[in-house]
């Protein structure tokens, strides 16, 4: 009812044309990126304006002079390819409409074609030429931002995500004309190229470098679940100018909110945060200091020394190693999510509690959270340590690689999983470091991909590495069930039961755990084990007790 009532009030604002800023929706700043809103996804934002235009002189002062002005625009994606935005302020309203050709692919961008200020009052080309002397026959003569909103721009747009390590860097480049290019006539014909950079500067944070094709404009944008903030710097140049433009300045300040009633997904890649959505799972507030879920102490008795048996093995695991565990659940997938990720995510954190681990837990975690968290993660690994890495949610694999799918992902094709997905594999390489390592993946479900006829199905058959096991929820090019909505898979509910109850070495327990899933569905599910370890591990301690 609040969103509904939202809705029509900025439509109102829209409609009524209140005073606004030359902020594009859907942008960076001012350039178009190519990504678009999904399907039935909406956005609407509201934007303050302060204009200090002292150059060029003849300026409406009305418009100009220290003025601070608010605006709002609403946008629509439609059948995941296309987006129509309706903007009102400044005294002027236009459409932007823009169409998706080619989504991002492997190494090739997503390009999009786009129309801005349709329907603009601003009804002159080469606005710039109009000034008072002929403002008797056009109302937006005197405009100090007339030629933002000259009719009838077209583009075309090129945007492409790069990954430098955990970070992520947005670069976009296109051409356009009329409002893009400059309003000298050979910059009519040869120039309305324009280019954005868009760097990471922290989790929810970047920033935002572009020319808009004839200025530059930088600015800061953050992120904050389904709401994201924009300050910008229009015309910067001018602060380094001496013929009276110096005095210029343009600020403006947006607030955007993402509507993912249908889909909870964001009008550019999941990395970018946008369209976040922690609904109906673990939120972070909920979370202990550093993450960390206090273990159960359990005292030794009285004058005796409890230590695991390290007899069996003359490269046993150390004895007082430190056992933690990294545990991620996943079932946010809009139109593919899954029932139980969260139940087993938490039915596996308490078991791994009563036996003693550390764990560090993220639920609906996306691609940025899930290498954040990892990364941590990993450094708090010694030499000395075992360590469990617990994953439940959407898996695929691509070229015998295997990724696992982040919470509200837009992934289309297999190909765009190296981009949008998070590599499995290496993180088992990366997990040699520890003593002991264990990986559970149950991440088999099927069809992870949205609206995907074709693919892979299951995970590719990986070893462990090292001294690790890898546990996979079924066989390799197999599908897991996820279980009745409100309990566990049944692969997780097996493997919870087995570590709380069983006291035999990891190789035998996996043996019963596999022989229990696949009477439990009837053959239909079989897990498999890869494993390379070289000592004995088992998640109840087995003791020896040495009288003083």
């Amino acid at each position: 009812m609040k969103q509904g009532a939202l809705i029509v009030l900025l439509l109102l604002l829209v409609a009524l044309g209140l005073e606004a800023a030359p902020v594009l929706p859907l942008s960076v700043l001012r350039v178009p990126h190519a990504w678009v809103l999904p399907h039935k996804a909406a956005e609407i934002g509201l934007i303050a304006y302060y204009r200090d235009v002292q150059q060029p002189s003849y300026v409406d002062p009305d418009l100009s002079d220290k003025i601070i002005s608010p605006a709002a625009y609403v946008s629509v994606g439609l059948g995941n390819w296309f987006e129509i935005s309706a903007f009102g302020g400044d005294s002027v309203y236009f459409l932007h409409a823009k169409a998706a050709l080619f989504k991002e692919k492997g190494y090739r961008p997503q390009i999009a074609i786009g129309m801005d200020n349709i329907l603009s009052p601003v009804d002159r080309h080469r606005a710039q030429d109009w000034t008072p002397a002929n403002a008797s026959d056009w109302d937006y003569s005197d405009h100090p931002d007339k030629v933002d909103y000259e009719y009838w721009s077209p583009y075309l747009t090129l945007s492409k995500q790069l990954r430098i390590g955990s970070n992520a860097i947005y670069l976009t480049t296109g051409f356009g004309a009329n409002r893009f290019a400059g309003q000298i006539p050979r910059e009519r014909i040869f120039n309305g190229l324009f280019w954005a950079i868009q760097p990471r500067l922290g989790k929810n944070l970047s920033l935002a470098l572009e020319y808009s094709g004839y200025d530059y404009n930088i600015g800061v944008m953050g992120y904050h679940k389904n709401f994201q903030i924009k300050l910008g710097l229009q015309s910067f140049e001018d602060l380094f100018k001496d013929n009276g433009y110096e005095d210029n300045l343009r600020v403006a300040l947006g607030v955007s909110y993402i509507f993912d009633r249908y889909v909870r997904v964001a009008n550019r890649p999941t990395m970018n945060q946008m369209g976040m959505s922690t609904k109906d799972g673990m939120e972070d507030d909920d979370l202990p200091e550093s993450a960390v879920l206090p273990i159960k102490q359990t005292a030794a008795p009285e004058a005796q020394t409890i230590h695991p048996n390290t007899e069996t093995s003359s490269s046993a695991n150390p004895i007082y190693a430190t056992r933690k565990a990294l545990v991620i659940g996943n079932r946010e997938y809009g139109l593919s999510s899954l029932k139980n990720p969260i139940n087993d995510a938490t039915a596996v954190i308490s078991a791994l509690r009563e036996k003693g681990f550390e764990v560090y837990f993220k639920t609906d975690a996306d691609l940025e959270t899930m290498h954040q968290e990892t990364e941590r993660f990993l450094s708090l690994i010694g030499p000395s340590d075992e360590v469990l890495f617990y994953y439940s949610g959407h898996g695929a694999q691509a070229e015998g690689v295997n990724y696992l799918i982040p919470a509200r992902a837009e992934i289309d094709e297999p190909v765009q999983l190296q981009y949008r997905a998070f590599n499995a594999n290496e993180l088992m390489d990366r997990l040699q470091k520890a003593h002991t390592s264990i990986v559970v993946l149950d991440a088999c479900r099927d069809n992870p991909f949205r609206g995907a006829k074709s693919g892979s199905k299951g995970l590719a058959m990986a070893t462990g590495l090292g001294n690790q096991m890898i546990i996979y929820s079924t066989a390799p090019g197999k599908t897991a069930e996820d279980g009745p909505a409100g309990g566990n898979s049944p692969f997780t509910a097996e493997l919870v039961k087995h570590i709380l109850n069983s006291d035999k070495q990891i190789p035998l327990m996996m043996q019963d755990v596999n022989s229990a899933v696949y009477k439990q569905t009837g053959g239909k599910q079989d897990p498999w084990v890869g494993s390379n370890l070289k000592t004995d591990f088992f998640f109840s301690r087995p003791a020896i007790i040495e009288k003083p």
